[in-house]
């Protein structure tokens, strides 16, 4: 009874820890920062190991789409993965399985999706709010990932969405060889470091010129506009630091907020040094998960050995 209850402690603290480290990002840039969102159930839940990470995957069944390319009874092949050593925080959904809800999805080249945060399903109850938030935030920001190796580009993608049933015009952003030209009304915020300890950069000479005479971007219902840039061709970006981006467009409000950390490792050089969860979103603080995972291991071995 003492082990059971003291199992009980361990399950809810890291619970508890994993609400702490997931909740940092708000459901409104969740709505930006979705490729798809659709109402679906999830079905057909599986998992197995091998060299030391989990491997799971789903089938979602498509009831609805609210946003996105997909249609109704489409099957999308979900997947998610963990480092097995890590107790938590981890990618899950298999209590998920079986229960109707929106899913807010990423969507990969091959064209499975994702949902590596526990925010990108939610409850049907929460409907009114996802849609109000993607009327209102018709800008948006994607990342090729979070870290980035040495020798891979720092691509961000804007985004412009056409909610709406009415065609619609966007300032125009046009991206010619190494130099960004955009309307006056966009602008791109780069930061240095993390809230109020940011530093915004000016981009490199003749990286990013101000345009009147482009051509605004225009969509039609549910149509959305993609540009993709490598960060480091318009502002000078050092290996090492963190940076938070931005896009602000007057009248359309300001996007989601992107962070990205260049290292001077290379990719393989990474992955090779790697310590934390796969398939966990990927942060400076890593050191700090580490610690709490030693110290819940510490507590789980004391729970059957002592």
């Amino acid at each position: 009874m003492k082990r059971l209850t003291l199992l009980t402690i361990v399950i809810v603290f890291c619970s508890a820890s994993v609400s702490a480290m997931w909740m940092m990002v708000p459901l409104n840039e969740l709505v930006q920062d979705s490729d798809l969102i659709i109402v679906g159930t999830l079905e057909g839940v599986s998992q197995y190991s091998k060299d030391g990470v989990d491997y799971a995957q789903g089938t979602i069944r498509v009831n609805e789409v609210i946003w996105g390319s997909a249609n109704v009874g489409d099957l999308l092949a979900l997947k998610w993965q963990n480092a097995s050593n890590i107790i938590c925080p981890r990618v899950e959904h298999r209590h998920n399985q079986s229960k109707m809800g929106l899913w807010l999805l990423t969507v990969e080249s091959g064209g499975d999706v994702r949902a590596d945060y526990p925010g990108r399903f939610v409850e049907l109850g929460e409907r009114s709010k996802v849609e109000r938030f993607l009327m209102k935030n018709k800008v948006s920001l994607r990342g090729a990932q979070s870290v980035y190796g040495a020798d891979e580009p720092v691509n961000i993608s804007v985004v412009f969405r056409n909610p709406t049933q009415s065609f619609m015009e966007f300032p125009g952003v046009e991206k010619r060889d190494d130099v960004l030209f955009m309307n006056p009304n966009v602008e791109i915020r780069v930061a240095r470091g993390l809230d109020e300890q940011s530093t915004p950069l000016t981009p490199l000479p003749g990286g990013v010129l101000l345009s009147e005479t482009l051509s605004s971007i225009a969509l039609g219902p549910r149509e959305a506009f993609r540009l993709t840039v490598d960060l480091r061709k318009f502002f000078d970006l050092v290996a090492g630091e963190s940076y938070s981006v931005q896009m602000h467009v007057k009248g359309l409000g300001t996007s989601n907020t992107t962070h990205v950390y260049p290292q001077g490792l290379s990719r393989a050089e990474m992955s090779n040094k790697a310590t934390v969860a796969t398939g966990v979103r990927e942060s400076p603080r890593a050191s700090d998960l580490g610690f709490l995972m030693s110290t819940l291991i510490g507590i789980v071995a004391s729970i059957f050995f002592v």
